[in-house]
């Protein structure tokens, strides 16, 4: 199963490289479907695509491209090997087979969870997907544990997320105060990509 997710991931990542690649043919063929289904064209499915094709500029760059494999296959080996050194600490197994499984059914819980019940820094929603994820593979004894671990998991991830978030605002440069006016100004027209900041 784990394997499986694996591969499906890949070849997402290229349906999505490609559908980055042929932006004008996308956004005509999504134009064209709206077109003849009238129920869809009350979604504004012309807008949203246009919005998420520009998330994927960077997959039309080999540069950016390269990038992000590399960022992605770091941050997912970091994942895997702390789970994997959670779930021995916690239920005595570490089968890398299982790791994979693990990591992937959590990922898609997880999101799945904090989509339909939003909260702040997914506190409640990420914890439920872990435990569920815990438990469809086989780890929800002894009492507690899953809990416990869904909750070291969250704390460590935060704290990878909030150190290489500091680390990348200092490589770029970039304030406080420039951070808070980007932010706002996003947050008021999500159209805005940059807000030059004040001498």
């Amino acid at each position: 199963g784990g394997v499986t997710l694996a591969v499906g991931a890949g070849v997402g990542l290229i349906v999505l490289f490609v559908i980055a690649m042929r932006r004008e043919q996308t956004l005509r063929l999504v134009q064209m479907i709206s077109a003849r289904v009238p129920l869809l064209a009350r979604f504004q499915l012309d807008q949203i695509a246009e919005r998420f094709l520009d998330g994927l500029g960077a997959l039309t760059s080999l540069r950016l491209i390269i990038g992000v494999l590399i960022w992605s296959v770091l941050a997912w080996t970091c994942s895997v090997v702390a789970s994997g050194i959670l779930l021995y600490a916690f239920f005595g197994a570490a089968d890398w087979a299982v790791v994979l499984l693990f990591m992937s059914m959590s990922a898609v819980i997880s999101t799945a969870a904090a989509v339909v019940s939003y909260t702040p820094a997914a506190v409640g929603p990420y914890h439920a997907g872990v435990v569920l994820a815990l438990a469809l593979t086989g780890f929800d004894q002894p009492e507690g544990a899953p809990v416990a671990f869904a909750i070291v998991l969250h704390v460590l991830n935060l704290l990878l997320y909030v150190g290489f978030g500091l680390w990348g605002v200092v490589q770029e440069s970039v304030t406080l105060d420039d951070l808070l006016r980007r932010v706002r100004a996003f947050a008021r027209d999500p159209r805005v990509r940059d807000v030059t900041p004040t001498a």
